[in-house]
């Protein structure tokens, strides 16, 4: 008989403070990656990718000192991997 067991973790955290970004790290690609492994076995992985870009073509050529968050787009996405026996499935 087959029986799987399940694993359960809650990572949790605030929002970014967009204050305490420096200015020239707001706009762009961020990425988070985290894997977990024992005995030296990773068996999941757990990503999140957001890229902060102006909404307007000339705001992005010409972005102002100040960021406008108002004027900002974020698109994100979130992607996990766990291993099983050796095989990876993506979740």
């Amino acid at each position: 008989m087959k029986y799987f067991e399940l694993c359960f973790a809650d990572f949790q955290a605030d929002p970014p403070n967009p204050a305490r970004i420096p200015r020239e790290d707001v706009l762009g690609v961020t990425v988070v990656l985290l894997t977990c492994s024992y005995r030296q076995q990773e068996f999941i992985r757990v990503g999140y990718y957001v890229n902060n870009e102006y909404i307007d073509p000339e705001l992005r050529e010409n972005p102002p000192q100040e960021p406008d968050f108002d004027q900002v787009l974020s698109i994100s996405c979130f992607f996990a991997s766990a291993a099983c026996k050796g095989e990876r499935r993506n979740v």
